[in-house]
């Protein structure tokens, strides 16, 4: 939300350069949500964020395989696959007997 409101003041970076480099590119969500909200308008809308969020759930627009698409159209598939190597998958993993 604050890179649209950043837009609509004339002095946003370019999303896809701000979520690549910015805290070693863990923005994966940032990105996915930025291209659902774009997609949908709410940056000339604008609206109920909460609303808006919960739709874009129920309706299934931020699926983890969506989300991983849309994220690749902002910050490109290189960043994305970097993202997808950072969380441990292994059965037994820290990571999942602590529920991530």
């Amino acid at each position: 939300m604050d890179q649209i409101v950043s837009e609509r003041l004339g002095f946003a970076q370019a999303p896809g350069e701000r979520w690549r480099e910015a805290d070693g590119g863990m923005h994966m969500l940032a990105a996915a949500l930025y291209h659902a909200l774009m997609e949908d308008g709410f940056d000339e809308t604008g609206g109920v964020y909460a609303e808006w969020l919960k739709n874009a759930l129920d309706e299934g627009r931020l699926t983890p395989a969506r989300a991983r698409k849309r994220a690749i159209e902002i910050v490109g598939e290189k960043a994305v696959k970097t993202w997808d190597t950072a969380t441990p998958k292994e059965k037994g993993t820290e990571v999942e007997r602590n529920g991530g």
